[in-house]
């Protein structure tokens, strides 16, 4: 699961119980109290949540960067991708890591920001890979140029026409 918003992690939450199927049914639930289940749900909703803080702050390579948004101050939480050549790069929503390298064309594959701001409260940047810009826009709450999408556009088009015309298995040269 990617590292969102609070309301997604509660709606997430709310959907996921932390009572384990085999032992439901050999009945140990079975002379409980139904007062008591209440209490029970949040502290499975408490024990998920702590587990899933864990999780994010294991990982390193999610950051947390605050923007305002309507005047109100949103989280938004991504997966950066370390910017040393030959890396693999990583999805900014969802963590995944893809089977193309930093440093190389597959970069041209994907739309990519680099955070500058001090946001994330580092010196460093953040680089951050996106499927595309609407997928950024959505992500950061922001709206970029149609300018700046449309050379997105152009750059992966040729990125594209160029994986293509390259064979799998270029066939050998004979020399004779």
């Amino acid at each position: 699961m990617s590292c969102h918003s609070n309301e997604e992690l509660d709606r997430y939450i709310e959907t996921v119980s932390d009572i384990d199927p085999d032992e439901y049914n050999n009945n140990q639930y079975a002379d409980m109290d139904i007062d008591s289940e209440p209490s029970t749900v949040i502290v499975a909703k408490n024990k998920h949540h702590h587990r899933r803080n864990d999780a994010v702050s294991a990982d390193s390579g999610c950051v947390v960067v605050y923007r305002q948004v309507n005047g109100r101050q949103a989280k938004v939480a991504c997966y950066e991708t370390h910017n040393s050549p030959n890396r693999f790069i990583r999805d900014a929503v969802t963590g995944a890591f893809m089977p193309y390298r930093v440093g190389s064309k597959d970069e041209d594959l994907f739309f990519s920001i680099l955070v500058a701001t001090g946001e994330n409260g580092k010196r460093e940047p953040i680089l951050l890979f996106y499927d595309n810009p609407e997928q950024y826009e959505r992500h950061f709450y922001t709206e970029l140029p149609k300018q700046a999408k449309n050379a997105w556009l152009q750059k992966v088009m040729a990125a594209r026409n160029a994986q293509a015309s390259v064979p799998e298995n270029p066939p050998e040269i004979l020399v004779r």
